[in-house]
C-alpha cells in the first residue's frame, strides 16, 4: 500500500513538474503589439496620417483565432477584447493605448485560461506630409508592459520595445501603407528574441463612406527553433475585409485573416468599432452668395456668378482651364465695378491642417495676382484660406479630393 502512495506522489510530482515547465515554456498569450484606430491605418498596418490636434479616438476590438499555433503540442484557440484610445496631441503627434482581454479555450494540452493581457502604449509623429512625389512619413515606438498573470501564460513577464517607420503614399483611390520596424521583449526565459517587423496595407475608397481593406504582416526571428522545433518559425498572415465610415464620427472595421506559415493561426475574424471626436467624415459646408446683390436704391437688381477655379494635387499653379475661367471672371468683375469679392483657397483632407492652409492661402493668393494682371484692382479683392476644413464635398476618393482642390469666389457689394 505504501508503495503505491508513493508512486501516486512520485506521478503526481513529475506530472505537475512538467506541466508547470510546460507552462513557463510559452505564455499562451503572446503579448498583442500596439493596434491602430480608426482610419489611422488597416487593421495592424498603420499609416503615416495622425489623429487632428484634440481629437479623440476610443474603440472596441474583437479578434477570434481558432487552432492558434504556438508548438507541435498547442493548439488552443484564442479570442480577444481589446479596449483601445487615441489622442491627438499635435496635428502631427498622437498617442494610443490598447488593453487586452483574452479568452484561452482548452486544445489538447489542456489550457484553457482568461484574463487580462498586457498592456500596450504608443506613439507617432508624422515627419513627413504626402506630397505629389514623395509618401508621408511617421515614425511609431510602442511599449507592452505585463500587466498580465505570468502564471497563468497570460503575460511573458517582461516589457516589450517595438518601434516603426511608417510610409503612405495615395494613388487614386487606393491609399498604400508600408510599416517596417523592430521589437525587443523584455524577456528571454520563453526562447522569445529580437524580431523584424513587417507589413504592406492598402485601403480602395469604393465610395465616400467605404472603404476595401488588405494587409500583409510578418515577423521574422520572433521565434527560435527551442519553441517550434518543426514549424515555419516566422509568422506571415494576409487580411481583408471593409470599412465603413459615417457622418457621426462612427467607424465599423470587419475583416477575416489566414495563416501562411505555421507560426500563424489557420484563420481569424476581426472587428473594430470605433468612435472619433470630431468625427473624420465632416459634414459639407456651403458658403452662401447673395444670388441679387442689390444696387443703390431706385436701379434695378443684378446678378453675377463667378466660377470656381481648380488645382492639381499639392498645386498653387493655375491650369490653362483656370486662366479661361479667370478671364471670364475678369470680365465679369470689369461690367460690375461696384462689386468686391473674397477669394477663398481650399484643399482636399490630404495634409496637415497647417500644411493645407498655407497651400490653401497660396491657391487664393494665385488667383488674386492673376486677377490684378488682366486689370481688376487689388483693393476689390481680400484672399482668405479654409484649408481642408470646408469641403466641397465630404468623400475620401479621387473625385472629391479634385472638386476640392479649388479657389471660390464670395461677392460683397460696395
Amino acid at each position: 500500500m505504501k508503495k503505491l502512495v508513493y508512486l501516486l506522489v512520485f506521478a503526481f510530482i513529475l506530472f505537475g513538474f512538467q506541466g508547470i515547465v510546460l507552462a513557463k515554456k510559452i505564455p499562451l498569450a503572446q503579448p498583442r503589439s500596439y493596434q491602430p484606430l480608426g482610419t489611422t491605418g488597416v487593421y495592424s498596418v498603420f499609416g503615416a496620417k495622425t489623429l487632428k490636434k484634440g481629437q479623440i479616438a476610443i474603440g472596441i476590438a474583437a479578434d477570434f483565432a481558432p487552432d492558434a499555433y504556438y508548438d507541435n503540442d498547442s493548439h488552443p484557440d484564442q479570442k480577444t477584447m481589446a479596449l483601445q484610445f487615441g489622442y491627438g496631441i499635435t496635428e502631427n503627434f498622437d498617442i494610443g493605448l490598447d488593453l487586452p482581454m483574452t479568452w484561452w479555450y482548452p486544445d489538447n494540452a489542456g489550457w484553457h485560461e482568461q484574463g487580462l493581457d498586457d498592456l500596450s502604449i504608443g506613439l507617432r509623429y508624422r515627419l513627413l506630409d504626402e506630397k505629389e512625389s514623395i509618401p508621408g512619413i511617421a515614425i511609431l515606438g510602442a511599449v507592452t508592459f505585463p500587466t498580465g498573470d505570468e502564471d497563468r501564460g497570460l503575460s511573458t513577464g517582461g516589457t516589450d520595445l517595438e518601434s516603426k517607420l511608417i510610409m503612405s503614399k495615395r494613388l487614386g483611390p487606393v491609399n498604400t501603407h508600408l510599416n517596417i520596424g523592430y521589437s525587443w521583449p523584455g524577456t528571454k526565459k520563453y526562447d522569445l528574441q529580437d524580431g523584424l517587423t513587417y507589413g504592406i496595407g492598402m485601403d480602395f475608397s469604393a465610395s465616400s463612406r467605404t472603404q476595401l481593406l488588405a494587409e500583409l504582416i510578418g515577423n521574422k526571428n520572433r521565434y527560435t527553433k527551442d519553441l517550434h522545433p518543426k514549424g515555419d518559425t516566422d509568422p506571415l498572415e494576409i487580411r481583408a475585409g471593409v470599412r465603413i465610415i459615417s457622418d457621426m464620427g462612427l467607424i465599423t472595421t470587419l475583416g477575416v485573416g489566414f495563416g501562411l506559415s505555421n507560426a500563424s493561426p489557420d484563420y481569424r475574424a476581426l472587428a473594430v468599432l470605433t468612435y472619433t471626436y470630431p468625427p473624420e467624415a465632416r459634414k459639407v459646408i456651403k458658403v452662401k452668395e447673395p444670388e441679387a446683390p442689390p444696387k443703390p436704391l431706385g436701379e434695378e437688381l443684378y446678378k453675377i456668378v463667378l466660377e470656381d477655379v481648380h488645382f492639381e494635387f499639392d498645386k498653387s499653379t493655375l491650369t490653362t482651364t483656370a486662366r479661361s475661367i479667370l478671364d471670364m471672371n475678369a470680365k465679369r468683375l470689369k461690367e460690375n465695378p461696384g462689386i468686391k469679392v473674397i477669394i477663398e483657397g481650399h484643399c482636399d483632407e490630404r495634409g496637415s491642417n497647417e500644411y493645407n492652409l498655407a497651400l490653401g492661402e497660396r491657391r487664393a493668393v494665385s488667383v488674386k495676382n492673376y486677377l490684378s494682371s488682366v486689370g481688376i484692382e487689388n483693393k476689390r479683392m481680400k484672399t482668405v484660406s479654409y484649408g481642408e476644413e470646408r469641403p466641397l464635398d465630404p468623400g475620401h476618393n479621387e473625385r472629391a479630393w479634385a472638386l476640392n482642390r479649388r479657389a471660390h469666389f464670395v461677392i460683397e457689394v460696395e
